[in-house]
Order: C-alpha cells, then sequence, then structure tokens
C-alpha cells in the first residue's frame, strides 16, 4: 500500500492529475480507525446496524409516479 502511496505521489509530482483523492503521505493515513468499523466475530452471526445503511427506497411519492408512468407506458 506504502509503494502505491509513493508512486502516485511521484506521479502528482510529474504532473499526473488523475489521483485527486490521493493526498495521503503514508498508508496508515489512509486505513480507517477500527472503532469505525463494524466487527466480524467469524462465527456466523451476523449483526447488522441498519441505521448505517443507505436508504435504498425512493419517496412513495416518486414511486407513485414511477409507477403510473410504466403502468401507463410512458415510461420504459
Amino acid at each position: 500500500m506504502q509503494s502505491r502511496l509513493d508512486t502516485r505521489h511521484e506521479a502528482i509530482l510529474r504532473g499526473y492529475h488523475n489521483f485527486p483523492h490521493n493526498t495521503a503521505k503514508h498508508w496508515q493515513d489512509v486505513v480507517a480507525d477500527s472503532a469505525d468499523l463494524n466487527f466480524d466475530a467469524v462465527d456466523g452471526e451476523f449483526v447488522i446496524d441498519l441505521t448505517q445503511l443507505p436508504r435504498h427506497l425512493e419517496s412513495p411519492l416518486r414511486r407513485l409516479a414511477k409507477r403510473l408512468a410504466h403502468g401507463l407506458q410512458i415510461w420504459p
């Protein structure tokens, strides 16, 4: 990981600008803090913190509009 960061940093210094997200100088700056991560005890028990999951449903109004548009064959 450090080698990759070093290579990208060299490329940026030489004028390559396709790594705007890569500002870290050391690999430890890239690794997330374990306190912020979910834990897997590898015991087959899966505990999901639903508050951490993104909302995958659209608003009821938007779903209704899409359903109507599909039903009336206005929108494929």
